[in-house]
């Protein structure tokens, strides 16, 4: 089953986690099912999400089309870096 990681900087946790939930539904008509929120031990201004996706080409076209555009609505807006990973 593949997983889509996204890597967050700058947002507290408390609100990436209200995101996520008001987002559920949404992303379950995407097939992207949330499994895992993390604060980063490290640098507690970074939040790791990751999703169970059923299909990794499809996940990877809808990341780039919301991020081109949230970045039409917004060139600074805040987006996650996205780590796709497939069963080997």
């Amino acid at each position: 089953m593949p997983h889509m990681l996204k890597k967050l900087t700058g947002a507290p946790i408390d609100a990436v986690k209200v995101q996520l939930e008001a987002d559920a539904e949404t992303h379950a008509k995407d097939s992207m099912y949330l499994e895992h929120v993390w604060q980063d031990a490290t640098d507690p201004s970074v939040v790791w999400f990751l999703f169970r996706i059923n299909d990794l080409e499809h996940a990877k076209a809808l990341t780039a089309r919301t991020h081109a555009e949230a970045r039409a609505k917004d060139p600074n807006v805040k987006l996650p870096e996205t780590i796709f990973l497939a069963d080997v």
